[in-house]
């Protein structure tokens, strides 16, 4: 089992609460995140996009670091770990992109990675005076940007005309050594045919790893239609403590401090219904918890790993029993949290064969 990092570069990430925390998007906390993760031995870390905030008492996911100057910035303070970058593909131009990556692969030794967003978060887009394309298209576009950005890579002065992109003597040096690992997430089945066909990554959800098995199969038998195979993760957020009550305990302060403004604009944005209305319809105060409300509060819509080390490392288990490579983890209380899951869950995963112990060094 792999093991990643959904990093805190955004401010009030990963989720929509106010309920106190130490974490916070500044690059010290970050880069400390980073070496103690690199420090007891995950594979890859990866921060989010956000060009607007999702207002709130808490500016949400305003305030934060540039996910690939992040990338710079870490890979100059760690040595092993994987560092990735996300970038909203309809808001960055692909040569743009692909000069910006290799210059990080540079930087960071051969260990950049890019997750391509195709372009949920309209507000973000038209605030650079951009039309979003149509829901139905937006994989399709993301396709096109992909091809050219990994056409950067690999030839020179080339020309690409098509129907989102086009670019005339198409030039790029130095080329990117090893090629950067490319990733895409998304249940649907344009952005599963997507990563089939051009990622090496893909990132699925899933609540129940009891019904993941077949969605696993399907992803690897349209990877393996083109020739190819894929690594697989599930992004999951991690509470565990050391009694089941004092974990569900802790996921109540979470919840109990949601802020439920930036709640409603994000499932607006999302253009999700919550018992056919939103918080502001029918006022804060008559608001009822659903379960999607709260992973969306705690883990911005993440599955939630809630419990004991023993019973987190279990379900970290199942996970694999159902076929996926690897997860990428986040936590409310980042450093102390990374440390606890460390001292306590990794020791589980080990003792299970899930994960062999890490003997690495890093400097």
């Amino acid at each position: 089992m792999k093991l990643g990092i959904f990093m805190p570069n955004l401010a009030g990430a990963p989720g929509v609460s106010l309920a106190p925390s130490s974490t916070t998007p500044t690059l010290e906390y970050n880069v400390a995140v980073a070496q103690l993760a690199e420090r007891i031995g995950f594979d890859f870390l990866l921060p989010a996009t956000r060009w607007k905030s999702f207002g709130g008492a808490s500016d949400q996911q305003g305030p934060g670091l540039d996910p690939f100057i992040w990338a710079a910035a870490v890979a100059m303070r760690t040595s092993r770990i994987g560092v990735w970058s996300t970038i909203n593909a309809p808001i960055v131009p692909p040569m743009l992109c692909a000069k910006l990556g290799a210059s990080i692969q540079e930087i960071s030794g051969g260990r950049w990675g890019l997750n391509v967003v195709s372009g949920w978060n309209i507000p973000e887009i038209e605030m650079f005076g951009k039309t979003a394309v149509a829901h139905d298209e937006r994989h399709a576009a993301a396709e096109e940007w992909v091809q050219v950005v990994r056409t950067a890579w690999t030839e020179q002065d080339f020309d690409f005309d098509g129907r989102y992109h086009r670019v005339y003597g198409g030039y790029l040096a130095p080329k990117p050594d090893p090629l950067p690992t490319m990733m895409v997430a998304g249940e649907s089945s344009s952005s599963v045919d997507l990563s089939a066909r051009l990622m090496d990554c893909h990132f699925m959800t899933s609540d129940d790893p009891a019904n993941l098995a077949t969605r696993v199969a399907d992803v690897r038998a349209r990877a393996a239609a083109h020739g190819r195979t894929l690594q697989l993760y599930c992004p999951l957020f991690v509470l565990a403590r050391d009694t089941e009550a004092e974990a569900h305990a802790a996921l109540e302060r979470i919840v109990g401090d949601a802020d439920l403004i930036a709640v409603d604009n994000v499932l607006r944005i999302l253009n999700i219904k919550v018992k056919g209305d939103s918080r502001a319809d029918r006022g804060y105060g008559q608001w009822r918890r659903s379960a999607l409300e709260e992973r969306l509060i705690t883990a911005f819509l993440q599955p939630l790993l809630v419990g004991t080390p023993e019973q987190v490392a279990a379900k970290l288990g199942e996970y694999v029993a159902a076929g996926v490579d690897g997860v990428m983890l986040d936590w409310h209380d980042f450093l102390g949290e990374l440390e606890y899951f460390g001292d306590r869950v990794l020791p589980l995963l080990e003792q299970a064969g899930l994960r062999a112990p890490f003997a690495g060094t890093v400097r």
